[in-house]
C-alpha cells in the first residue's frame, strides 16, 4: 500500500504536480486521518482548496489512528526528535506496511522500519 502524506495531497491540487493525482486514484493509496485533519484544518483554506481535498477524500480511503498506532508513535517520539502529525503518519506507515510517499523527506529520515519514496520530480 502507498500512505500518501499532506504534502502529497496538497501538491496534487496544483496544476504543475497534476501528475500526482494518479497516487489518489490508485486502489493502493490510503491517507491517515491526520492528514484529513491537517489539510482541512488549514486556517487559511480558500474555498476551492477545501473543494478539491473533499472530492480527494471521497477517492482515497483513510486509516484511523488505532492503539496499535499511537503505541509506535510513542515509541518514535523517545528516539527521534518528530512533530507528533509526521509521527503518527510514520507510525501509520509502518503498522500498515505502507510505502510513505512525501516530499519531505528529512522530516522521516532515520525512523526505523519506514520505507519512502519522494514522488515530485
Amino acid at each position: 500500500m502507498k500512505l500518501l502524506d499532506s504534502n502529497i495531497i496538497i501538491y496534487s491540487g496544483k496544476l504543475s504536480y497534476s501528475y500526482l493525482r494518479s497516487l489518489i486514484t490508485d486502489p493502493e493509496s490510503v491517507v491517515s486521518i491526520i492528514t484529513i485533519m491537517e489539510t482541512l484544518g488549514y486556517h487559511k483554506i480558500t474555498d476551492d482548496e477545501k473543494l478539491y481535498l473533499q472530492s480527494v477524500y471521497q477517492l482515497v480511503s483513510s486509516v484511523p489512528i488505532s492503539t496499535e498506532i499511537v503505541s509506535n508513535v510513542i515509541s518514535i517520539r523517545q528516539q527521534k526528535k518528530v512533530s507528533l502529525g509526521d509521527a503518527i503518519i510514520a507510525a501509520t506507515a509502518i503498522i500498515y506496511d505502507c510505502t510513505l510517499y512525501t516530499h519531505n523527506i528529512k522530516d522521516f529520515a532515520d525512523i526505523e522500519g519506514l520505507k519512502i519514496i519522494d514522488p515530485i520530480l
